[in-house]
């Protein structure tokens, strides 16, 4: 099977790196009225993924506003998570993309698994975005649970939150799917992503993580 190839069944799509495939794409696939591709690349010692959105014949200029689970996974067969990211309601302008820097860099061959949870797209540039799937049944709530249900396992997390009377261990993905400001927090290169710190003097520790379960 060639190295850039994509398997894709319904709203899920994963693709196969080993580390000679980095800095390379995959090939084109089709999700909704879109032309989409992954790539890979390694930057300052951190794994980076890039999910891509191109110009159909039926899309022409119309932008995708996305929402996606993101998985890095260990090969078949113990296929165990080794990072995931949820993005929701996410613009994206046509020949651009989404971009991941996971913290660490990913050194065996791994599996880059993409749920599409939701595709919208304004007809006009007056209007709110509309659901090209409004029949789907994936809910985002159900994946944020599933995501937050990491906290219980051992999948490396990702950022340390500072409270009035401890610190606790968080995934960035789930803090951005529970709030929008924590969504535009980790979304720009602000000091809380950089330091991979959040400091909320002002909640307790249960507080916070009754917050992220």
């Amino acid at each position: 099977m060639s190295a850039s190839k994509v398997k894709s069944e319904g709203h899920f799509v994963q693709w196969e790196v080993g580390r000679s495939d980095l800095h390379r794409g995959s090939d084109a696939f089709i999700m909704g009225q879109w032309r989409w591709h992954l790539r890979t690349s390694e930057i300052s010692g951190k794994t980076c993924v890039e999910l891509l959105a191109r110009p159909s014949h039926s899309t022409k200029d119309a932008c995708p506003v996305v929402s996606f689970s993101m998985k890095l996974l260990s090969p078949l067969p113990n296929q165990t998570i080794l990072a995931c990211h949820l993005v929701t309601d996410l613009p994206l302008k046509m020949d651009g993309g989404f971009t991941w820097i996971v913290d660490s860099f990913v050194t065996v061959r791994f599996i880059i698994e993409v749920k599409f949870l939701d595709l919208k797209v304004a007809n006009r540039s007056d209007c709110d975005p509309v659901s090209i799937w409004p029949s789907f049944a994936l809910k985002l709530q159900d994946t944020c649970s599933e995501i937050a249900g990491m906290l219980e396992e051992d999948i490396p997390t990702d950022i340390t939150i500072s409270t009035s009377d401890g610190s606790i261990r968080a995934h960035s993905s789930v803090l951005a799917a529970r709030s929008p400001v924590f969504q535009s927090m980790f979304s720009h290169n602000l000091k809380e992503r950089r330091l991979s710190a959040i400091d909320i003097s002002d909640m307790s520790f249960n507080e916070c993580q009754a917050f992220i379960n």
